[in-house]
């Protein structure tokens, strides 16, 4: 058992620590990906020092316990900045995030000389009562409580961040971050599981600890699974860019009531959505794909607030639903133009303004309630009949 513990350590050392060099020199979110980046680098030197103490260093079983706990504490302010950074969230006073962990440093390094109760363990007994001081596992429940907190936080960003997007861009599909809102859903979950788990080991009897144990091997096989899949989806996730402060506040108010509170009027306001249905119609803005809400502002010669005020208000929609409502309606008419017949769906989907066919299919449907091919063979049945 422990050569195989052994194995599979010294292998997500290598991995971490090779994930860790390529998100350094990934061009794109660059300030997101170093983060993520040291993460991986923190994580790399825990399971190397599992792999340590596993295969070399029986004597000195300590150093795993006294590494970790810190670490959990470092873990959880490098996971939340990663997530704002990567939302293009504005933050202050990044350091005070730090201080739980350095605080955990210090009372480690006292407690270093004090040392543990057994000089050789079994893996199963590693962050266990049985084995770590009361005041040591306290500490690491708290670090793992936080932790759970601090992704739950980062979960309320990423949601707030997924809904801000469509008041600025009418295609999401390079900046929508909904695989880490999926991720820190899970996260999440996992999390308090997790912490709930330990604390059962500390309240149940010790016969139920086998059971318990086996609960926290699948949250630790879950945890490499989780930091595994996020590194994957960094990696392919495109550049998001920078933003203006203008669609930065457009983004963090979004359809909020604050609108309603600075309302132009109600003759401005239709004067508006008269000007932006007019400008839909004869300019045809909608099918550039890379259309942002300050691109149609600046056709408009108006403020982008404002275009995000009469959307919302007054046409009740978002500046994504509003676009792609239109590149539906276009899409329509090139499925049913016989000109049209014979190209492919993909074809129709770029030349309406979509970016990829994957988010055409799928808004053409909520829009229309069925597939852009059933929308063009019903057309050419009912052409057929007459």
């Amino acid at each position: 058992m422990y050569k195989t513990f052994a194995i599979i350590n010294i292998v997500l050392a290598s991995h971490s620590f090779l994930a860790a060099f390529l998100l350094f020199v990934k061009k794109s979110n660059q300030e997101a990906n170093r983060y993520l980046g040291i993460i991986n680098l923190v994580m790399g030197v825990l399971f190397l020092t599992a792999y340590l103490s596993l295969d070399r260093f029986y004597s000195q079983p300590a150093l795993l316990v006294y590494l970790i706990i810190p670490l959990v504490f470092f873990i959880t302010p490098l996971c939340y900045l990663y997530t704002f950074r990567l939302a293009r969230t504005e933050t202050k006073n990044d350091g005070y995030h730090f201080i739980p962990a350095c605080i955990a440093v210090i009372y480690v390094m006292l407690r270093w000389n004090t040392g543990l109760r057994q000089p050789r363990i079994f893996i199963e007994e590693i962050f266990s009562l049985h084995y770590i001081p009361f005041d040591l596992y306290l500490l690491l429940q708290i670090g793992l409580l936080m932790l759970a907190m601090y992704l739950l936080k980062m979960l309320m960003i990423v949601r707030t961040y997924n809904k801000g997007i469509k008041h600025v861009y009418s295609s999401i599909e390079k900046t929508n971050l909904q695989w880490l809102q999926i991720h820190l859903g899970f996260g999440v979950c996992g999390s308090f599981i997790f912490f709930l788990t330990n604390i059962m080991q500390f309240l149940l009897p010790p016969e139920l600890n086998p059971i318990l144990n086996r609960v926290e091997y699948a949250g630790q096989a879950f945890s490499i699974v989780f930091l595994l899949s996020i590194v994957y989806f960094t990696f392919i996730q495109a550049d998001i860019g920078e933003e203006t402060r203008e669609e930065r506040e457009i983004k963090k108010r979004g359809s909020s009531p604050a609108y309603a509170r600075q309302r132009l009027g109600e003759e401005k306001e239709r004067e508006y959505a008269d000007l932006l249905l007019a400008c839909m119609k004869e300019r045809q803005p909608f099918l550039d794909p890379e259309l942002t809400v300050q691109d149609l502002a600046e056709i408009l010669d108006i403020s982008a607030a404002h275009l995000t005020m009469v959307l919302n208000i007054c046409l009740k929609k978002n500046f994504y639903q509003f676009i792609n409502y239109y590149r539906v309606q276009y899409a329509g008419k090139l499925l049913t133009d016989t000109r049209m017949e014979n190209e492919n769906i993909l074809t129709v989907a770029l030349e309406s303004g979509f970016n990829s066919k994957s988010s055409f299919n799928t808004y053409f449907k909520k829009i229309q309630h069925m597939t852009p091919r059933e929308y063009r063979q019903r057309s050419a049945g009912r052409t057929m009949e007459k």
